[in-house]
């Protein structure tokens, strides 16, 4: 029996990994190539995507087990909390959620210009982005951004063009074209 749990756990973690490698791509692809998001910047390199991959494939399992789904009586600590809520900040900082946050409160940003960051931060009007990865771009893009006036009504309607609900119904439109598409 022991023996049994282990194979049907060991199957789990395996196919969550793959699932979740598969989860990933298929979001890049919706992102960058079904229309439902302008794409304003250009494409990113897919190999950047590509490179991320072992990693998504090594932190869903883990973010799995760490909210207790491979053990059936496993009680939570403040350590699962904290991976789990460190896990999915590192997934909304890869998909440019953070940014969006922000911006939905009515704040400008200064980011990395890379990333999700490119099509979420539009530089001068809801916020600033970084060329350089350093403290000394950052510090400067900050000053840069105390020293203007944003229109945070303007940054957070810029916000609401990727809520839950427009991507909501555009995707229900997606699947609505194309089940009559190939109804025909």
């Amino acid at each position: 029996m022991i023996r049994h749990n282990r194979l049907l756990v060991a199957f789990h973690v395996v196919s969550d990994a793959l699932l979740g490698v598969s989860a990933f791509v298929i979001a890049y692809a919706i992102r960058f190539y079904a229309g439902l998001i302008p794409i304003t910047r250009g494409l990113p390199p897919f190999q950047q995507y590509v490179n991320i991959v072992p990693f998504v494939a090594v932190l869903v399992p883990l973010g799995f087990h760490l909210q207790g789904l491979y053990r059936l009586r496993r009680g939570r600590s403040r350590v699962d909390d904290f991976f789990a809520v460190f896990v999915g900040t590192i997934l909304a900082v890869v998909f440019g959620i953070v940014p969006l946050e922000a911006q939905a409160c009515g704040r400008p940003v200064v980011a990395l210009g890379r990333g999700g960051a490119l099509e979420t931060v539009v530089p001068g009007e809801t916020g600033l982005l970084v060329n350089e990865p350093g403290p000394e771009a950052f510090a400067d893009a900050i000053a840069i951004a105390l020293d203007r006036t944003f229109d945070s009504r303007a940054i957070r309607r810029h916000a609401e063009r990727f809520s839950r609900e427009r991507f909501g119904d555009e995707m229900e439109a997606l699947v609505r074209q194309y089940s009559e598409a190939a109804a025909r």
